[in-house]
């Protein structure tokens, strides 16, 4: 079991690793300015509530009343496949601003529950020194 959390960790990480290694300064020169963050405020609005929204229609009170069991409950439930999806998905927390909180909304719907989910923004503290 924890041989498989170090292995869904590491594929996790590696997406943002090499997007924000090979990306860092363009990111830190073009997004962090007002108009890009703006943007970023209005699309991940729109993202969370496209989630969510979509998430109920698909699952209603169950999901509401706890009686629906996600596909991937805790991160030991994970499979390498759904790691790097989690990895891919938190790249876009290397966008400035609010768009940083749809990670863990697109993560829920890839069948994830929001306890399995990474917290957001994470990754930008580095960049935002």
């Amino acid at each position: 079991m924890a041989q498989r959390f170090a292995l869904n960790l590491l594929v996790a990480f590696i997406p943002a690793v090499v997007l924000g290694l090979s990306l860092g300064k363009l990111i830190k020169s073009h997004l962090f300015h007002p108009v890009p963050v703006a943007l970023a405020f209005i699309v991940g609005g729109l993202i969370i509530l496209w989630v969510e929204r979509r998430h109920r229609r698909a699952f209603g009170e169950r999901d509401l009343e706890g009686r629906r069991l996600a596909r991937v409950e805790t991160v030991d439930d994970m499979t390498t496949l759904d790691a790097l999806k989690v990895g891919l998905v938190q790249c876009l927390a290397l966008i400035p601003a609010p768009a940083a909180r749809a990670p863990p909304s697109l993560v829920r719907w890839c069948s994830a529950s929001r306890a399995s989910a990474p917290p957001s923004s994470a990754s930008t503290s580095a960049f935002r020194r």
